[in-house]
């Protein structure tokens, strides 16, 4: 089956979307069709994105993006609408604008598993991040998105269950989750302000397919930051036996330089990007 990666990005995010087509298309990256929604890009921006081959659509105002925060409606709303945008794939990856890949066979293998219809997503859950069950902020948190989203019933519902980050997922084209995706956002009307509360309810709720993956096809650094391989220069898990991540999420990360520990226990001072 066929697939491609999809992303989208404006001008602000162009630094952050030139990390990720670079780790997508460095020596050794297994060759996968890219495509960028484009929010926001300048000429320039678009010009550098046809010289490495990858795709530049167009997108439009949707329903959805009327609604609270535009600003970043702008953004998210055309990934509930990719197979609207990119066509002639059967599988569809999607990666956020502020992740990029270590390990080259991510993206093949997150569309292997979306391939029998069947969601392939990464919920939030690690030995290293923080607990989503204790009864701590993280859950209150979320608790009260849900609940201004969906109300009470649904939120005591939801809450049981482990978040899906939407910022890494491979889903086919047709699969009928896009329409419940985009129906629980209109059922959260005004109160919606990012695609993923939506998404988590459809697929908890709603009974989709889903196969989860682990959290190293979508570290989330904002939650605990990684180990580094000095020898390598590869971010590693903080815990033994420290394996390669192969997504790295930039979540509140994206800017500054951050201390990694590395294997040896020494620190080092890196960007993560």
């Amino acid at each position: 089956m066929t697939h491609t990666v999809v992303t989208a990005a404006n001008a602000p995010y162009f630094p952050l979307l030139q990390g990720l087509v670079r780790s997508l298309t460095a020596e050794g990256a297994a060759p996968s069709p890219i495509h960028v929604l484009d929010v926001g890009l300048t000429d320039a921006q678009r010009g550098w994105c046809a010289e490495l081959g990858v795709g530049v659509v167009s997108t439009h105002a949707h329903p959805e993006t009327t609604r609270r925060r535009e600003d970043r409606a702008l953004t998210l709303v055309p990934k509930l609408h990719i197979p609207e945008y990119v066509s002639g794939f059967d599988i569809l990856v999607w990666l956020d604008a502020d992740t990029w890949v270590q390990h080259p066979g991510c993206v093949r293998a997150l569309a292997d598993t979306a391939a029998d219809g069947a969601l392939a997503i990464v919920p939030e859950l690690d030995p290293a991040y923080a607990p989503m069950f204790d009864g701590g902020e993280k859950r209150a948190k979320w608790s009260g998105i849900y609940r201004k989203c969906f109300g009470r019933r649904v939120a005591r519902r939801l809450i049981e269950y482990p978040v899906l980050n939407s910022g890494v997922f491979a889903l086919r084209a047709d699969a009928p989750l896009w329409d419940a995706w985009r129906a629980a956002i209109r059922d959260a009307g005004r109160a919606w302000h990012f695609d993923q509360p939506p998404l988590n309810r459809a697929v908890w709720l709603d009974g989709f397919d889903k196969r989860l993956l682990p959290s190293l096809y979508n570290w989330i650094c904002g939650q605990a930051l990684p180990a580094y391989d000095e020898p390598t220069g590869r971010m590693l898990t903080p815990y033994p036996p420290h394996h390669v991540i192969s997504v790295l999420h930039l979540t509140k990360c994206r800017e500054g330089v951050y201390e990694l520990t590395t294997l040896k226990g020494s620190k080092v001072q890196r960007s993560l990007r």
